[in-house]
């Protein structure tokens, strides 16, 4: 598995070409970055043969988004391991201040208390609609 190292520790721009295009090309799609515009484009290629690869390039890019190494690419186009986006909403009467508390709890068990990412290999990343 690749190691932990955000997004941020590394220049993307430099691993993009390997770490991104690469794996993508590789599994039918293009991807492209355009670094001063803050903008990546995904699109499947005349050699796309699998639609759910489409998803996985998606969480993929989500990944990165969210600060993890362009390394693990290849392991979520690659479906090595499971991926999914889930999309939080405040419920209907919590405060956000009181939802971001809630799920601040949450992520502290689910990181330092039960320590399950590092026994089930994975990350919780959200968006907050």
């Amino acid at each position: 598995m690749p190691s932990i190292v955000s997004a941020e520790d590394e220049n993307l721009s430099e691993v993009w070409k390997t770490d991104v295009e690469d794996v993508f090309a590789s599994h039918g799609l293009s991807c492209t970055l355009k670094w001063n515009e803050g903008v990546m484009t995904m699109a499947e290629t005349e050699n796309t043969c699998d639609g759910l690869v489409v998803d996985k390039g998606v969480h993929a890019l989500v990944a990165i988004t969210c600060g993890l190494s362009a390394e693990w690419v290849e392991t979520i186009v690659s479906d090595t391991v499971a991926s999914d986006i889930f999309i939080l909403r405040t419920p209907v009467g919590m405060s956000e201040e009181e939802f971001s508390r809630k799920y601040d709890e949450f992520i502290h068990k689910f990181e330092d208390e039960f320590v399950l990412s590092r026994e089930l290999f994975c990350q919780v990343f959200y968006k907050v609609d």
